[in-house]
């Protein structure tokens, strides 16, 4: 005999069965809780750069809440927002010199999406898992050119970023998100990010002397490497910036995702590291054209523009102006690369005379002296022919995540984030696990806006009976009654 929500066990009696889960919609997000959520973390960023056991703790209780909610909650929402929180806050980490792994955020990223995939059986997705195969056998070349030992280390630095890439892909290329979902994503990406520019504009403020060169400054990076800062800082910009462009959203949260877009563009050209607002207009300029397609994202994007041009011009640039001596606008004004063209010019080399299986994993830096700052021209020189197919695959990726989406504005949003984790990698390669999070953020299926169903037509009013009019006679007896 069987019940509902039961199933007969001759060993053990009645088992339960496990029905599927149903989906609740999340809702949108409320103006008062993003703006709490913003606040807290301006004073919660200095305090983990501060003390170095509070960086600790809010590294691992963000990983343990991502890895709770990736074994109980069907719902992927929640834990692509602990990921994406983990993302915003890996740079934070590192500037507090937080006791964890250096890549405590790329594997910490990938192992949260991995782990919601295996336990919710959503494993299935060929190009992702084809462009982390295909740089796999360049590990065995460097285990036999310079020993295990050397290509563990290999694995577990330069192979930490495509593997947090094709996780982070394959968990939204498995996922549908609506629109309140993604918002809630993006901005619990930005808010870790809008801690490090409340963090730099602190430490910048209260530094008893500052100095400004031609060069990347360390002292309004938080004394961390600039070149980081800026990227990360860029990305909380371009998320900002997402979730300011898209449907659906609150004003009072499009205002904010603003202002926490200027804040992060302002202190990442205080680093004096040109190449996080680069990713940031590179990026806007190849999706404005499908931006600009869609009349309520035209608007947006016009009023943001001419926002920022004013504030800009009337405040941000003359006081910063003042207060570097004119060494910003000069830094600005360099277009030099700083040896990066030098060093892909290297490794282009390397390709050329190894253009088969490359040098192996982790390999440039041995042969060229420096680490590598671009990854398509790493992935040819240590991957030879597998890293040009794993190049096209992830070009193959992107485009038909553009291909599917059905609006201009999903189409421009999707650019945004793919061009921006592209250019990331030109000037950063893959340090940080932003350019592998935003790149799976693009490989999403946006939901199309809903069609508003028409209402039924009202019937007229019936004309009010006259009172004048003759009675109907009665029947006479015997008849049928009227039908």
């Amino acid at each position: 005999m069987e019940t509902a929500g039961m199933a007969e066990s001759k060993a053990w009696g009645p088992v339960p069965v496990r029905q599927p889960m149903a989906r609740a919609e999340v809702p949108a997000l409320r103006p008062s809780r993003v703006a709490l959520f913003f606040a807290l973390h301006a004073p919660l960023a200095v305090a983990v750069y501060m003390v170095t056991p509070l960086g600790v703790a809010h590294a691992l209780g963000a990983f343990a809440l991502g890895a709770r909610w990736a074994l109980s909650r069907q719902q992927p929402v929640w834990v692509a927002c602990a990921a994406g929180y983990i993302t915003g806050a890996e740079v934070l980490w590192r500037m507090a010199e937080a006791p964890v792994p250096w890549e405590f955020g790329k594997y910490a990223v990938a192992s949260l999406l991995l782990l919601w995939l295996v336990r919710f059986r959503r494993l299935a997705g060929g190009m992702p898992m084809l462009y982390l195969a295909l740089l796999l056998p360049s590990v065995a070349l460097t285990a036999t050119d310079a020993g295990p030992v050397t290509a563990l280390v290999a694995i577990r630095t330069t192979l930490s970023g495509p593997f947090t890439l094709a996780c982070a892909a394959l968990f939204f290329t498995q996922v549908r998100l609506s629109r309140p979902e993604l918002h809630r994503i993006l901005l619990t990406t930005v808010a870790p990010a809008l801690g490090v520019a409340c963090t730099t504009l602190f430490l910048t403020v209260t530094a008893e002397e500052l100095s400004f060169t031609d060069e990347s400054n360390f002292q309004t990076s938080g004394g961390f490497g600039p070149n980081q800062v800026s990227a990360a800082l860029s990305c909380g910009a371009v998320l900002a910036l997402a979730a300011a462009l898209d449907r659906g959203l609150h004003r009072s949260v499009r205002l904010m995702a603003f202002a926490a877009m200027a804040l992060c563009i302002t202190q990442s050209a205080m680093t004096f590291s040109r190449g996080g607002l680069y990713n940031l207009v590179g990026a806007l300029v190849l999706s404005s054209p499908l931006l600009l397609l869609d009349r309520g994202s035209c608007k947006r994007l016009l009023g943001l523009a001419a926002a920022t041009v004013l504030l800009a011009a009337l405040i941000v640039l003359p006081r910063l102006s003042a207060l570097t001596g004119g060494a910003l606008e000069r830094r600005f004004q360099d277009t030099g690369v700083t040896r990066r063209d030098d060093i892909a010019k290297a490794q282009w080399q390397l390709f050329r005379e190894n253009p088969l299986f490359g040098v192996g994993l982790g390999r440039t830096a041995a042969y060229v002296g420096n680490a590598s700052h671009t990854e398509p021209i790493r992935l040819v020189a240590e991957h030879g022919l597998l890293g040009v197919i794993a190049l096209l695959v992830l070009a193959a990726m992107a485009l038909q995540s553009i291909w599917r989406q059905r609006t201009a504005l999903d189409k421009g949003l999707v650019i945004l984030l793919l061009a921006w984790s592209g250019l990331f990698t030109l000037n950063v390669a893959m340090r940080l696990a932003a350019a592998s999070f935003v790149f799976g953020l693009g490989c999403t299926r946006l939901p199309p806006p809903r069609r508003k169903r028409p209402r039924p037509p009202v019937p007229p009013p019936a004309a009010p009976a006259d009172p004048m009019a003759p009675a109907d006679p009665p029947a006479p007896p015997g008849s049928d009654p009227p039908q």
